[in-house]
């Protein structure tokens, strides 16, 4: 008898997440001649290539090299004199094909614009897309996603376990991006949570925040509650109790079936006793 295997192409490949530049990012200067280059962790990931460029199209490249385990690195003496603003992209360096970031770039410090005519503010809030009144979301792999911001360079979230973020737990910047998936960012054990996001612009300013929206890290620690809600008892979604008249229904029709079918038995032997008296009579 012939069989089959299934062949190694007909097993979907699933990709890793993309890894998102937070610093340097979003047109901001950069103060010292070896900046620290950070980006989002990738689960699994062991190690990660980084590129350096001149340009979007990193045709001209003065760093390209391979970082094992973390998720930041200092390189010195990486960019040539008279480099003014500088393009940069990471991705996982693995087995298979992987994808690179969104370029983030940065300018180097002297060369940045000073004039009123770099300003850029829009003074405009990005609007929180998901997740937000009380969504949830894998703590491992949680994605948030905002509203395009016109003439932003980057973005600003913030995660807190309050709306006041007075020690968040998340503050990273990203560069020209609208969404971005965090890897074990937030507190693995069920939570609910709050996050907001403002723009960023290349004049080292920052448009305001948006309102905080509520998420919660398991669907069944969070609440959408309003002002106006009342106290509900914890029974109304439960099964009736047994003196109700739902659960009193089927007791009820099963006795009205066997009273109804005892009389009919009843009247079939009285039935026969008065056709034999009738024939004795005869």
């Amino acid at each position: 008898m012939a069989t089959t295997a299934s062949r190694p192409q007909d097993v979907p490949t699933i990709s890793k997440p993309t890894p998102n530049p937070t610093h340097p990012v979003a047109g901001r200067s950069v103060t010292d001649g070896a900046p620290t280059f950070e980006w989002t962790s990738v689960p699994d990931a062991d190690r990660y290539r980084l590129q350096l460029a001149a340009s979007d199209d990193f045709e001209t490249i003065y760093y390209d090299e391979a970082v094992e385990g973390p998720t930041s690195l200092t390189p010195t003496d990486v960019l040539p004199d008279g480099a003014t603003t500088v393009v940069w992209r990471v991705r996982v360096e693995d087995d298979t094909e992987t994808s690179w970031s969104t370029p983030a770039h940065f300018d180097v410090s002297g060369t940045g614009a000073e004039t009123d005519d770099a300003q850029f503010l829009v003074d405009a809030p990005p609007v929180p897309i998901h997740p937000v009144e009380g969504d949830a979301v894998d703590a491992h792999l949680a994605t948030f996603t905002w509203e395009l911001v016109p003439k932003a360079s980057g973005y600003k979230i913030q995660i807190g376990t309050t709306d006041a973020f007075d020690e968040p737990i998340v503050d990273l910047s990203f560069d020209r991006v609208t969404s971005v998936t965090l890897s074990d960012a937030l507190e693995g054990e069920k939570s609910t949570l709050y996050w907001r996001v403002c723009a960023l612009f290349p004049d080292d300013t920052s448009g305001p925040w948006s309102e905080a929206a509520r998420f919660g890290t398991d669907s069944e620690t969070v609440e959408v509650k309003s002002d106006d809600d009342a106290p509900t008892s914890s029974s109304s979604s439960a099964a009736p109790p047994k003196n109700s008249p739902v659960a009193a229904g089927p007791a009820q029709r099963a006795h009205t079936s066997t009273a109804m079918a005892m009389t009919f038995v009843l009247v079939l032997v009285v039935s026969f006793i008065a056709t034999i008296l009738m024939i004795a009579l005869l």
